[in-house]
């Protein structure tokens, strides 16, 4: 976003974070670039979170076949564990694995 309103982007240009996406708890939140960069930028967000920037956004408004959640819980389980390192080389394995194997 820094970056962005560094480079002056159009004051119309709308950005759209959603928060929790795909999943039953989804929040969308539409900002102007500036109001986001000014209010909302040190906000942390529940993963998995998707960032939208452009005309598209406006879309949103139009078709929004979804409305936000209401309760503010979480999907996913945020107490457990990250993965420990062996555990996580094994997946990594795993994807690489089976990704080159598609080819």
């Amino acid at each position: 976003m820094s970056n962005l309103v560094r480079e002056n982007i159009g004051n119309d240009r709308l950005l759209a974070v959603v928060e929790q996406a795909t999943t039953p708890f989804q929040q969308v939140s539409v900002h102007n670039i500036y109001e986001y960069h000014s209010e909302h930028k040190h906000r942390n967000y529940i993963s998995p979170t998707l960032v939208i920037i452009g005309k598209v956004v406006q879309l949103h408004r139009e078709f929004a076949w979804t409305s936000n959640h209401q309760t503010g819980d979480c999907y996913f389980d945020t107490t457990r564990k990250p993965l420990e390192s062996r555990e996580k080389s094994l997946v990594t394995d795993m994807v690489s694995n089976s990704f080159l194997n598609r080819f």
